[in-house]
């Protein structure tokens, strides 16, 4: 059954412009900082929980009684037996307990609020170890501040009079939603490629400019990464491009007729190579087979 704000009436002294002024509620009839409710059954606070002796001496001036609760889980079954039950509780006790169930209501009550504004904590607290390694963590002052409003918790789940606004979803059964995430991944495909290659460009011409330029007359070291009918083709250094030298420039006789393999090069062997700068006519490296004895 939805909890009924009806069953109670709130008497309280606030200040005007408070969020507690959107209650009913009649002139207050005492200064104490404790709401006067009419038709509760119980009124209980938590034993040891945050600043209960604070809150239960702001309750000793007041006509009604209340009792102490002695755990979380004895305060949840109290408040779940009856929606009349009402607990005195700080806002980190009553969210804990709000994860129990659905939602149980919770009320601001910022005249209790001011009272325990500020106040040192106690690892006596059921949540004592947990605060202080909180503190810690976030705080050298050792004090607990701004521990958040205390709050009334009610019984049962509260259930608004308005109608709470569903978010729009997209079904991904619908034509229209189906063409839009399709649309959606082709845009992200070609937004992804474009960063790749613009990548890839980046960093070729990082390292092209990074590498030694090749010196007419200058033996190198160049190893075979592939063996072809007319010749090899061979790497030199870290540089990333290939080169190929056909047979007739990998012995010192170029009128003879011999292949690679004839020669026992093989695939990953190194040879010494000669650069004679670029031919004219297609501006290709050039390199001949050096022979140290020769």
């Amino acid at each position: 059954m939805p909890y009924e704000k009806a069953s109670y009436d709130w008497i309280e002294h606030v200040e005007e412009g408070s969020d507690c002024n959107k209650h009913n509620r009649q002139e207050a009839v005492n200064e104490t900082p404790v709401r006067r409710v009419r038709n509760l059954v119980h009124l209980i606070i938590l034993k040891d929980g945050i600043a209960s002796d604070v809150i239960a001496s702001s309750l000793k001036n007041s006509s009604h009684a209340f009792s102490t609760v002695s755990s979380i889980e004895a305060a949840y079954e109290a408040l779940m037996k009856n929606e009349q039950m009402v607990l005195l509780a700080s806002s980190i006790e009553s969210s804990y307990i709000g994860v129990m169930s659905c939602s149980l209501e919770t009320i601001p009550y910022n005249a209790l609020y001011e009272v325990i504004l500020t106040f040192p904590y106690s690892k006596s607290w059921i949540f004592g170890s947990q605060i202080d390694f909180y503190l810690s963590i976030v705080s050298k002052s050792g004090v607990l501040t701004d521990a958040a409003s205390v709050y009334f918790m009610t019984g049962r789940c509260y259930h608004p009079n308005y109608k709470i606004p569903m978010p729009s979803v997209l079904d991904l059964a619908d034509n229209a939603s189906t063409y839009i995430f399709l649309l959606i991944g082709i845009v992200t495909s070609f937004i992804l490629m474009g960063l790749e290659v613009l990548v890839r460009r980046i960093l070729g011409e990082r390292e092209a400019k990074d590498l030694t330029p090749l010196v007419q007359g200058r033996h190198y070291t160049a190893k075979i990464v592939a063996i072809k009918r007319n010749g090899v083709s061979v790497t030199i250094g870290n540089r990333p491009e290939h080169f190929f030298i056909p047979n007739n420039q990998l012995h010192t006789d170029p009128l003879k007729v011999y292949n690679a393999l004839d020669m026992g090069l093989t695939e990953g062997a190194e040879i010494e190579v000669t650069y004679f700068g670029d031919e004219n006519d297609s501006n290709t490296p050039l390199f001949c087979r050096y022979f140290a004895n020769e």
